[in-house]
C-alpha cells in the first residue's frame, strides 16, 4: 500500500485548518511517532521500533481505549510538499482506512494543514456510512485542534 494507490480513490472526507506554525515543526510532530501521544489524546500508547526511521512501509500499533489499530506509513515528505499518511485494515466497519496529511507552507510561520481521509467500507459499514463519516470527521477535527493547541504551546 502506498499513497499513490490511496489517492487514486475518491476521498471520503477533507478537512483544512490554518496553523500559525512552521510546516516543518508540524511535520515533525505528526511523523515522529514518539510525539503522537502529546497531541492525539485518543492514543493511549504507540508501539513502534524507535530504532527505525518512520518511512513508507513502516508499521506501528496504536493502543486505543476501543482496541488496537495496526498502521502502515504510506506517504512521506516530497521535494515540494510535506506529506504524511497512514493506512490500516483494522478499523471497525472498514476494509481500509487511510489518511494523508499535506502541509502547505503559506509563509515561514503559517501552514495550511489538509487532512484527506479515504474510507473503504465493509458491507455493514456502507449502511452506517453517514454515521461513520460524522464520527471520523469529528474525531479528526478534534485531533487537529489538539495538534494546533500543542504546537502553539511549544512556542
Amino acid at each position: 500500500m502506498n499513497a499513490e494507490n490511496v489517492i487514486i480513490s475518491n476521498p471520503s472526507i477533507t478537512i483544512e485548518k490554518i496553523f500559525n506554525e512552521n510546516a516543518q515543526n508540524i511535520y515533525t510532530y505528526i511523523s515522529e511517532l514518539k510525539y503522537r501521544h502529546l497531541w492525539d489524546k485518543e492514543v493511549k500508547k504507540i508501539e513502534f521500533d524507535d530504532n527505525k526511521v518512520n518511512r513508507i512501509g513502516t508499521h506501528h500499533n496504536c493502543v486505543l481505549n476501543i482496541g488496537n489499530l495496526n498502521f502502515e506509513t504510506i506517504a512521506h515528505e516530497t521535494s515540494n510538499d510535506l506529506i504524511y499518511g497512514e493506512s490500516t485494515k483494522d478499523m471497525m466497519f472498514t476494509k481500509n482506512f487511510s489518511y494523508i496529511i499535506k502541509l502547505h507552507k503559506i509563509d515561514e510561520n503559517k501552514t495550511n494543514v489538509e487532512v484527506t481521509i479515504f474510507l473503504k467500507l465493509t458491507t455493514i459499514g456502507t449502511f452506517m456510512r453517514s454515521n461513520i463519516i460524522k464520527m471520523v470527521t469529528k474525531m479528526w477535527n478534534k485531533k487537529l485542534n489538539q495538534l494546533q493547541s500543542f504546537t502553539s504551546l511549544k512556542k
